[in-house]
Protein backbone atom coordinates (compact mmCIF):
# COMPACT_ATOMS: atom_id res chain seq x y z
CA UNK A 1 0.00 0.00 0.00
CA UNK A 2 2.84 2.39 0.86
CA UNK A 3 4.51 1.82 -2.50
CA UNK A 4 1.24 2.45 -4.35
CA UNK A 5 0.70 5.71 -2.42
CA UNK A 6 4.25 6.88 -3.16
CA UNK A 7 4.12 6.14 -6.89
CA UNK A 8 0.40 6.78 -7.45
CA UNK A 9 0.33 3.52 -9.43
CA UNK A 10 0.40 -0.22 -8.73
CA UNK A 11 3.87 -1.42 -7.77
CA UNK A 12 5.13 -4.38 -9.82
CA UNK A 13 1.80 -5.40 -11.42
CA UNK A 14 2.25 -8.86 -12.93
CA UNK A 15 -0.11 -10.60 -15.34
CA UNK A 16 0.73 -14.16 -14.19
CA UNK A 17 2.50 -15.68 -11.21
CA UNK A 18 5.74 -16.07 -13.18
CA UNK A 19 5.47 -12.55 -14.62
CA UNK A 20 4.90 -11.27 -11.07
CA UNK A 21 8.05 -13.01 -9.79
CA UNK A 22 10.04 -11.72 -12.76
CA UNK A 23 8.94 -8.12 -12.04
CA UNK A 24 9.77 -8.50 -8.35
CA UNK A 25 13.24 -9.83 -9.17
CA UNK A 26 13.88 -7.04 -11.69
CA UNK A 27 13.48 -4.51 -8.85
CA UNK A 28 14.45 -6.35 -5.67
CA UNK A 29 17.09 -8.52 -7.30
CA UNK A 30 17.02 -12.23 -7.99
CA UNK A 31 17.60 -14.10 -4.72
CA UNK A 32 20.85 -15.98 -4.33
CA UNK A 33 21.68 -18.88 -2.01
CA UNK A 34 23.50 -16.36 0.19
CA UNK A 35 20.27 -14.31 0.50
CA UNK A 36 17.94 -17.27 0.91
CA UNK A 37 19.76 -20.57 1.54
CA UNK A 38 16.65 -22.81 1.50
CA UNK A 39 15.03 -21.45 -1.66
CA UNK A 40 16.22 -24.35 -3.84
CA UNK A 41 14.44 -26.77 -1.48
CA UNK A 42 11.07 -25.20 -2.23
CA UNK A 43 8.60 -27.31 -4.22
CA UNK A 44 8.42 -26.28 -7.88
CA UNK A 45 11.63 -24.22 -7.56
CA UNK A 46 12.43 -22.45 -10.85
CA UNK A 47 15.65 -20.68 -11.82
CA UNK A 48 15.19 -17.10 -13.00
CA UNK A 49 17.44 -14.74 -14.89
CA UNK A 50 19.71 -12.91 -12.46
CA UNK A 51 18.87 -9.26 -11.85
CA UNK A 52 20.75 -6.88 -9.53
CA UNK A 53 18.88 -5.22 -6.68
CA UNK A 54 17.87 -1.59 -7.27
CA UNK A 55 18.21 0.71 -4.25
CA UNK A 56 14.79 1.70 -2.90
CA UNK A 57 15.92 5.35 -2.93
CA UNK A 58 16.07 5.21 -6.75
CA UNK A 59 12.52 3.87 -6.96
CA UNK A 60 10.88 5.91 -4.20
CA UNK A 61 12.70 9.21 -4.55
CA UNK A 62 10.33 11.14 -2.27
CA UNK A 63 10.55 8.65 0.61
CA UNK A 64 12.38 9.48 3.83
CA UNK A 65 15.15 7.20 5.12
CA UNK A 66 12.79 5.90 7.82
CA UNK A 67 10.19 4.98 5.21
CA UNK A 68 12.82 3.34 3.00
CA UNK A 69 13.76 1.15 5.98
CA UNK A 70 10.11 0.06 6.28
CA UNK A 71 9.97 -0.75 2.56
CA UNK A 72 13.27 -2.67 2.68
CA UNK A 73 12.13 -4.78 5.63
CA UNK A 74 8.60 -5.48 4.37
CA UNK A 75 9.74 -6.28 0.83
CA UNK A 76 12.61 -8.61 1.80
CA UNK A 77 12.72 -11.58 -0.59
CA UNK A 78 13.62 -14.14 2.10
CA UNK A 79 10.54 -14.64 4.30
CA UNK A 80 12.80 -15.40 7.29
CA UNK A 81 14.30 -11.89 6.96
CA UNK A 82 10.99 -10.13 6.20
CA UNK A 83 9.45 -8.24 9.10
CA UNK A 84 5.91 -8.82 10.30
CA UNK A 85 3.27 -6.08 10.41
CA UNK A 86 3.76 -5.79 14.18
CA UNK A 87 7.52 -5.41 13.74
CA UNK A 88 7.01 -2.83 10.99
CA UNK A 89 4.76 -0.75 13.25
CA UNK A 90 7.59 -0.60 15.80
CA UNK A 91 9.98 0.97 13.27
CA UNK A 92 10.99 4.61 13.69
CA UNK A 93 8.96 5.76 10.66
CA UNK A 94 5.72 5.24 12.57
CA UNK A 95 6.86 7.23 15.61
CA UNK A 96 8.86 10.04 13.99
CA UNK A 97 7.56 13.58 13.64
CA UNK A 98 5.31 14.93 12.34
CA UNK A 99 2.82 12.82 14.24
CA UNK A 100 -0.28 11.66 12.37
CA UNK A 101 -3.25 14.01 12.40
CA UNK A 102 -5.78 12.93 15.05
CA UNK A 103 -8.86 11.36 13.51
CA UNK A 104 -11.12 14.08 14.91
CA UNK A 105 -9.17 16.70 12.91
CA UNK A 106 -9.21 14.88 9.56
CA UNK A 107 -11.45 16.41 6.88
CA UNK A 108 -14.52 14.46 5.87
CA UNK A 109 -14.69 13.37 2.25
CA UNK A 110 -17.40 15.00 0.20
CA UNK A 111 -20.48 12.85 -0.11
CA UNK A 112 -21.40 11.62 -3.55
CA UNK A 113 -24.51 13.82 -3.52
CA UNK A 114 -22.41 16.97 -3.08
CA UNK A 115 -19.91 15.88 -5.73
CA UNK A 116 -22.76 15.01 -8.13
CA UNK A 117 -24.40 18.43 -7.58
CA UNK A 118 -21.08 20.21 -8.25
CA UNK A 119 -20.55 18.19 -11.44
CA UNK A 120 -24.09 18.95 -12.60
CA UNK A 121 -23.63 22.68 -11.91
CA UNK A 122 -20.39 22.72 -13.92
CA UNK A 123 -22.05 20.79 -16.76
CA UNK A 124 -24.99 23.22 -16.89
CA UNK A 125 -22.66 26.23 -16.77
CA UNK A 126 -20.54 24.84 -19.60
CA UNK A 127 -23.65 24.10 -21.68
CA UNK A 128 -24.91 27.68 -21.19
CA UNK A 129 -21.57 29.10 -22.31
CA UNK A 130 -21.57 26.87 -25.39
CA UNK A 131 -25.10 27.96 -26.29
CA UNK A 132 -24.31 31.62 -25.78
CA UNK A 133 -26.85 31.94 -22.99
CA UNK A 134 -24.33 33.17 -20.46
CA UNK A 135 -24.72 36.88 -19.78
CA UNK A 136 -21.16 37.37 -18.60
CA UNK A 137 -21.95 36.42 -15.03
CA UNK A 138 -24.82 38.92 -14.78
CA UNK A 139 -28.24 37.74 -13.75
CA UNK A 140 -30.94 38.15 -16.36
CA UNK A 141 -33.93 40.16 -15.32
CA UNK A 142 -37.38 39.06 -16.33
CA UNK A 143 -39.58 41.87 -17.64
CA UNK A 144 -43.39 41.40 -17.72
Amino acid sequence: IISVRLNQAPFLPGDTDLDQLNRIFQVLGTPTEADWPDMKCLPDYVTFKEFPRHPMKEIFTAASDDLLDVLDMTLAINPAKRCSASQALQMSYFSSKPAPTPGSQLPFPKSNKIVDKEKEAKRVSLKRKQNGNDAGGMKKRLVF
